[in-house]
């Protein structure tokens, strides 16, 4: 399973000191099947129905699971992974969406 760090901040809807903290973290590319990539899309803009804006949809993006990317992100900045998870469901969003400029494969 190939693995990504992140290079910069990578954009989305938290404070900037929070995505600021994912830079330099190595995280493992989740495995996803078509389906779970067609409902599932982790905190990215939505419509009602919970249907990414055309604009996401269009994103390109590495996904990682959610529990897997907090325990490296609470391993390196405690802070920040409070923050994410009063917002970040796993269980409503098990995939973390991380756009491909933000990030190199490892």
């Amino acid at each position: 399973m190939p693995s990504i760090k992140i290079i910069s901040t990578p954009p989305g809807e938290a404070p900037e000191e929070m995505r600021r903290a994912w830079v330099g973290l190595v995280m493992p590319v989740a495995e996803v099947t078509d389906e779970e990539v067609r409902s599932k899309y982790g905190v990215v803009p939505c419509d009602i129905f919970g249907n990414p804006s055309e604009k996401e949809a269009k994103r390109e993006v590495y996904r990682v699971d959610t529990r897997v990317a907090l325990a490296i992100l609470r391993a390196a900045n405690q802070e920040a992974c409070r923050w994410f998870e009063k917002f970040v469901n796993p269980e409503g969003a098990p995939f973390l969406r991380f756009e491909k400029g933000s990030c190199e494969l490892c």
